[in-house]
């Protein structure tokens, strides 16, 4: 049972406030809320960074209420966690509980069989992220608490000895970061699973997976976009067709943080730098016959200026049905990888990206400067190394197997 959910309130200058509810009386969790507004909104976070850090907190809620501590009784008292409590608080947000739908698909799950809820784990860096956010969120409460008039002293000291002895407990709980470890990194599609997927998402596939016309031609387009140009899904969903000029044929990805003729509440947000990248003459094309042909014909989307837009409604495209995009070419292509999704064709651009530039002589430090400003990071940016890992990795398979090859061919030669 979900008892805590984050809701977003938008405002008429567009800005975007999400806060956390207690669903069995759909009011405002009192303190999280406070933090939020205090600690996150008033040093100009993303909505999205405090999204997140409700949600966050919303799982610490979620902890309490399972084993019946009531915070607020705990901290007039003067106490905060019990040794074993935090054990279990720390095991908690490494879990991720999710539920499965059965999809009637040749993906689904055999006759007779159903889909239960799972208990899956989480990485280290999601788990490390929750505790550090709960570990914020808690030494704020407690200097706070300390700092309520007419508190008594023996509280104010107790709740001192908390935070310098319960919370250092709680802090050494946070996963570290395992640098040594590249196993397990999110990796682009090879090849053949290029060519699948651009063969399963053309409008004229036998087994294309969508019903209408222009369902069909916007999902090509968007898969297109995303494996051409590694764009995120929000700098994908913010493009306007006044961003793209055709002449040049070149798309300016822009930052709107909050704008107000955005009509979603969850805005797609553009998280690194503006830019302007080139399209191909055929990407061009085709972007410039989906606006003419196919766009214009959907209801509602001559009401603004965004290029993806839902069927029937002509609504700006929002996250959730653009996830729902991949979700659905997971669960009617099984060949597809499990983890197909938005920022996997991110990861597959890159990887692309270091097969055109390998051998050609750029030097790395050229390489990096490139990298760095079509994805729209700082020049300064190690985030570049994150992308190039996985294609070394597999650079240095290809020549560990020649070299095996060659061994074995030695030993054969020899009998």
């Amino acid at each position: 049972m979900i008892r805590f959910s984050v809701r977003t309130l938008l405002a008429p200058s567009g800005e975007r406030l999400p806060i956390l509810l207690d669903r069995s009386t759909g009011m405002p969790v009192f303190y999280p809320n406070l933090y939020v507004l205090t600690e996150l909104r008033q040093t100009n976070r993303a909505s999205a960074t405090i999204e997140r850090a409700l949600r966050e907190l919303a799982l610490l809620l979620d902890y309490l209420v399972d084993i019946g501590v009531d915070l607020n009784e705990r901290m007039r008292e003067g106490r905060l966690f019990f040794p074993g409590e935090i054990d279990g608080l720390a095991r908690h947000c490494r879990q991720s509980v999710k539920s499965s739908k059965v999809v009637a698909s040749s993906c689904a799950v055999p006759l007779g069989r159903k889909r239960t809820r799972s208990l899956q784990t989480v990485s280290h860096v999601t788990a490390a992220n929750r505790l550090r956010t709960i570990h914020a969120y808690l030494s704020w409460l407690i200097v706070l608490r300390m700092s309520y008039s007419g508190q008594h002293d023996v509280i104010r000291s107790a709740l001192a000895h908390v935070k310098e002895n319960v919370l250092p407990t709680l802090k050494a709980r946070i996963p570290a970061a395992k640098g040594r470890n590249i196993l397990g990194l999110r990796q682009g599609l090879h090849p053949e699973k290029i060519e699948r997927l651009l063969q399963v998402v053309d409008p004229t596939y036998p087994n294309n997976p969508w019903k209408s016309d222009f369902s069909r031609k916007r999902n090509a387009l968007i898969v297109c976009w995303l494996l051409m140009l590694g764009v995120r899904r929000g700098e994908l969903l913010n493009v306007k067709i006044s961003d793209i000029d055709f002449r040049k044929n070149e798309v300016m990805i822009a930052r709107r943080a909050d704008d107000p003729v955005d009509p979603r509440r969850a805005q797609p947000k553009v998280k690194t730098r503006d830019r302007i990248l080139p399209l191909s003459s055929e990407l061009a094309t085709e972007s410039h016959k989906y606006i003419i042909q196919d766009r214009r014909k959907i209801y509602g989307a001559t009401m603004h200026e965004y290029l993806f837009v839902a069927d029937h409604t002509g609504y700006p495209l929002s996250i959730v049905t653009l996830n729902k995009v991949f979700q659905t070419l997971k669960s009617k292509f099984c060949d597809l990888p499990a983890d197909l999704s938005p920022h996997v064709l991110r990861h597959t651009w890159n990887d692309e990206f270091s097969r055109q530039v390998d051998g050609k002589n750029i030097g790395e430090v050229r390489e990096v400067q490139m990298r760095n400003y079509l994805m729209g990071w700082s020049q300064t940016s190690a985030t570049a190394g994150t992308y190039t890992k996985r294609f070394v990795q597999k650079e240095a398979s290809d020549a560990s197997l020649k070299l095996q090859k060659k061994i074995t061919k030695m030993n054969k030669d020899e009998e």
